[in-house]
């Protein structure tokens, strides 16, 4: 993520800290840290709830504190960004119920990596809707990305294999 964030991230040139770009790359890390406790949280939720009553207290909890930002400048939106908003509730809801029932049948650590594919899928989007052509660094960072998730999925698979083989066999033949 560094080698994708480093042309913008400004903490150790002129500007520091308070450049608006070094700030959005320390809300996006922060941002990855909670959702990392989230997906540990929802993992621990899943023994006892469904999923789908996971979420919905989740965006009902989302919507009432969004309500806090409405005294800085709401403003009416015209009828097709709203209808895109609200396809991408939908479309963003139905994505969180799929992404919370599979941490019921995989490790967070299997699963995690799965998450990454919203790079791929973010850097082709802006390709062909926004005409956006990426950076070296981030095609660079996104290999490194990618490529740790893939690690992880065959490491996790291949330990996850050592383990049932290991349950396998009996105390008394070893």
């Amino acid at each position: 993520m560094l080698v994708i964030s480093w042309p913008k991230l400004t903490l150790f040139r002129e500007g520091g800290i308070g450049s608006e770009d070094a700030l959005a790359v320390v809300l996006v890390l922060a941002g990855a840290a909670l959702g990392a406790l989230a997906m540990i949280q929802v993992r621990r939720l899943l023994v006892t709830e469904k999923g789908p009553t996971i979420v919905l207290y989740f965006s009902s909890f989302a919507a009432l504190l969004s309500l806090a930002t409405l005294p800085f400048g709401w403003a009416p939106l015209a009828f097709w960004p709203m209808v895109l908003l609200v396809l991408s509730g939908l479309f963003g809801g139905i994505g969180q119920i799929m992404m919370t029932e599979s941490y019921r049948f995989a490790d967070a650590s299997t699963i995690a990596p799965f998450d990454y594919s919203s790079i791929i899928f973010g850097t082709a989007i802006s390709f062909f809707i926004f005409a956006e052509i990426p950076t070296m660094n981030t095609l660079t960072g996104s290999v490194f990305v990618v490529g740790a998730g893939i690690f992880i999925i065959f490491r996790e698979h291949r330990l996850g294999l050592e383990r049932r083989k290991i349950r396998r066999v009996s105390p008394s033949q070893t």
